[in-house]
């Protein structure tokens, strides 16, 4: 899904920068559409080829996003973050364009015919209300970025917890059909999906099979979303489940009762201190 969803964001961007592109077989007849705003001239054509460089500046962002994700020591810096963000303030900024520099122009004609200022005057009031809309435009595109990454944030939180939810009862399933080891296994993936949900919780992004448990259990303990008597108890199923998956060991109706009745506790205590 998160390739997925990548996928689609460039495919949005290209076609925009494919679309304005086209419009070069214009390119005369563009350049010959003039806007004037007072304080400053430009061609149509001037206007799409700062946009095409707009949208070429947000793809070269997005790969060194997406190429820093795929490292694991690059992956946890706050950095990567907030390229990504730029990225999307700068797509947005972009589309909100036109209407930006339809209302400088409203405001350009409504100070040049119904105002007795001077030419410099005008073109300084322009100049301002232009300073002022720009201004405005980016705390929009700001205020939707943020927005958004919230969202995304709080769709991945809801996913991985249905996730959960869904491999417990599975869990559960197997439990009562006196499955005891396929119990543990299950048991274990929960727990597993639970770790990355609160390394989630914390803004952290974890590509999906990109760290192993291991991984995932020294982070968790790192941030102290664990504590010690957990990782006792962790560090015991992780034995059952390995002895269970690569042993073909047959556990009991104790050993898999205490697998699924922690990892409940640990997902309740957890969400009761740590949802938002």
């Amino acid at each position: 899904m998160i390739i997925e969803q990548n996928k689609n964001r460039y495919d949005l961007i290209i076609g925009f920068v494919t679309l304005i592109i086209s419009f070069s077989a214009f390119k005369d007849e563009l350049e010959e559409i003039k806007i004037n705003l007072g304080f400053y001239n430009f061609t149509l054509a001037d206007y799409l080829l700062k946009i095409v460089y707009g949208f070429g500046g947000c793809i070269y962002l997005y790969i060194i996003e997406r190429v820093a994700r795929q490292s694991k020591r690059l992956n946890s810096w706050k950095v990567i973050d907030y390229i990504e963000k730029t990225a999307f303030i700068i797509f947005v900024f972009i589309i909100l364009s036109p209407i930006l520099l339809g209302l400088i122009f409203t405001v350009y004609l409504g100070v040049d015919n119904y105002t007795k200022l001077s030419i410099e005057q005008k073109a300084t009031l322009t100049s301002i209300v232009t300073g002022v809309l720009g201004v405005l435009s980016g705390v929009i595109s700001t205020l939707t970025t943020t927005k958004y990454f919230k969202f995304k944030h709080k769709s991945r939180q809801d996913e991985i917890e249905k996730e959960e939810i869904k491999e417990l009862e599975n869990a559960i399933k197997l439990y009562e059909n006196n499955f005891y080891s396929q119990a543990i296994l299950e048991a274990f993936k929960v727990l597993e999906i639970h770790i990355i949900r609160l390394l989630t919780k914390k803004q952290i992004n974890i590509p999906q099979n990109q760290y192993s448990f291991k991984e995932l259990f020294k982070y968790a303990i790192k941030l102290e979303l664990l504590d010690s008597k957990d990782i006792e108890t962790i560090d015991e199923i992780r034995r059952m489940r390995n002895s269970a998956a690569h042993l073909d060991k047959e556990h009991t109706k104790q050993q898999a009762t205490k697998s699924i009745e922690f990892i409940k506790y640990l997902i309740q205590r957890t969400s009761d201190n740590g949802d938002e």
